[in-house]
């Protein structure tokens, strides 16, 4: 079977890859899937790379986007005129979905996988004359864009793929004509990499426990919620830090829009003004400054260290479709605590592996954190489930195992 996995046009994939969660995820599912699989992976063309190469095992062929990059500013001007956020129309990165069509005409490939963009479906389905089409979503587009939008392109897909039920129970319901091609797999971790300590953690640090945040800082990860948990949590714990680390990348607010639910824009809508993370920043009293810190971007070989030094991770966010930084601090053996939304619950075993608590609200956060922060044994135990479940749900030889009977099926 002759497989090629297509990559956002933002996305760049030199291998290995080391950032974007869903570049990592082409790159770590081809990897599983070459022992059964011929395997192509598609990207942008990024500086330095060759524009064709064979790596491991894997088939890499990239495209230029200079000539998007200098459109997509005199195309979004005539957005309000193509009746649909401009990310959702043809012309957002055409000449990228023009290039990879045209190419994968010529492969004779028998799936080809897409993510997020459902634009790309049809067009490269019009070319590719005889190969399966999978669009996979990880985020909410296709149940919160208008279903004149979507309706086409959904058709056009031969399996339709949610990163959790929380994503593919929506498609459902939004195209209930597509729901028997809807499908969910879930996002992998690589359970070598992310592993526990070979000690029990935090047997020294009980009076200065250290709390993490992993992901983007941006208006819907709850940064903001956070930050008035820890000031509570802080008032009990004199010696107790956070560290958050992750660029300083708020979504564009057009897929924030089409993302998550209208009452949870309008709350989040006005926290984009200023700049995000300045305002999280200047929000911190000096006595508080000094136990928060903004650690930016780590590379993702360098996380596992992080996950093994804090006693907790916390992922906040008000909108979240799966949740990767959950199933990497379980991996590693360190509890979490999430927040009831998009598809959290699902990877989160409540009482198992961490606590849920409702989003958006500081107080309920502080008292799970300080609840669990009370309890090593407890924290210990959870850690051990979490690993366990890591490893019986989220590895990447798992994921691709599912990928690859799904292919099956419609190839």
């Amino acid at each position: 079977m002759k497989v090629a996995l297509v990559n956002q046009p933002w996305n760049d994939a030199e291998p290995p890859v080391r950032a974007g969660s869903i570049a990592i995820w082409n790159y770590r599912v081809a990897r599983e899937l070459a022992a059964a699989c011929e395997v192509e992976i598609c990207a942008r063309a990024s500086r330095g790379a060759p524009a064709a190469e064979t790596r491991d095992g894997l088939a890499y062929r990239r495209f230029p986007t200079a000539r998007d990059t200098r459109l997509l500013p005199l195309l979004r001007r005539a957005a309000p005129l193509l009746g649909a956020p401009f990310f959702a129309t043809r012309w957002y990165f055409s000449s990228y979905t023009r290039q990879v069509g045209r190419w994968l005409a010529d492969q004779q490939c028998n799936v080809i996988h897409v993510h997020n963009l459902s634009q790309m479906v049809p067009a490269i389905k019009r070319r590719a004359r005889g190969a399966r089409l999978v669009l996979h979503m990880h985020c909410e587009w296709l149940q919160r864009l208008e279903p004149r939008v979507v309706r086409g392109r959904a058709a056009a897909a031969d399996l339709i793929l949610g990163c959790s039920e929380h994503v593919t129970n929506g498609a459902r319901a939004a195209l209930p004509e597509a729901a028997a091609r809807c499908r969910t797999v879930p996002n992998g971790v690589d359970t070598k990499l992310f592993s526990p300590l070979a000690a029990p953690r935090g047997a020294s640090r009980k009076d200065a426990p250290l709390l993490l945040f992993v992901g983007r800082i941006t208006p819907e990860k709850g940064l903001h919620v956070l930050l008035d948990a820890f000031r509570l949590v802080a008032a009990r714990h004199d010696g107790a830090r956070l560290l958050i680390v992750g660029p300083d990348a708020p979504t564009p607010l057009e897929f924030l829009a089409a993302a998550a639910p209208p009452e949870c824009v309008a709350r989040l809508a006005p926290l984009y003004a200023g700049g995000y993370a300045a305002r999280l920043r200047d929000s911190l009293a000096p006595a508080l400054a000094g136990r928060v810190r903004f650690a930016g971007a780590v590379p993702h070989t360098e996380l596992p260290g992080l996950y093994r030094q804090a006693d907790l991770l916390v992922n906040p966010s008000l909108s979240e479709s799966f949740g990767m930084s959950l199933i990497e601090a379980m991996a590693c053996g360190t509890p979490v605590i999430g927040a009831r939304a998009g598809g959290m619950p699902e990877v989160i075993a409540a009482g198992e592996t961490g606590l849920l608590v409702e989003p958006g609200e500081p107080e309920p956060l502080a008292a799970a954190i300080l609840d669990l922060l009370g309890d090593p044994g407890r924290r210990r135990e959870m850690g051990v489930r979490g690993r366990a479940r890591a490893e019986a749900c989220y590895s990447w030889q798992r994921v691709a195992g599912e990928l690859l009977a799904l292919y099956r099926e419609i190839a």
